[in-house]
């Protein structure tokens, strides 16, 4: 009988963490960095690696700095606007 119940206690268990995650709002994006400066950095550009770009080079204007990765599903989805925005030089865009 005890091996019926550990599954079922592992089941109700669950629910409760199942419900708390279907509340929550998938649109927000908790971070720790909105409204704070940018980190500092330094790096090099991939299209000429003697050039640079570093938080200095931003300061003043408004651009976009995406930080992504190859896994991030995220990083997939919001890729298409980013072109876009690329494209139409709305603003200027830097990835890291």
């Amino acid at each position: 009988m005890n091996k019926f119940l550990l599954p079922l206690f592992a089941v109700v268990a669950m629910i409760p963490i199942l419900i708390i995650g279907l509340n929550n709002d998938p649109s927000k994006l908790p971070s720790q960095f909105i409204g704070k400066p940018a980190p500092k950095f330094n790096l090099p550009m991939l299209s000429d690696r003697s050039r640079s770009i570093s938080n200095i080079d931003l300061k003043g204007e408004i651009s976009l700095l995406n930080i992504w990765a190859t896994w991030c599903a995220g990083c997939r989805v919001e890729h298409s606007l980013l072109m876009e925005l690329s494209k139409n030089k709305i603003i200027p865009i830097f990835a890291i």
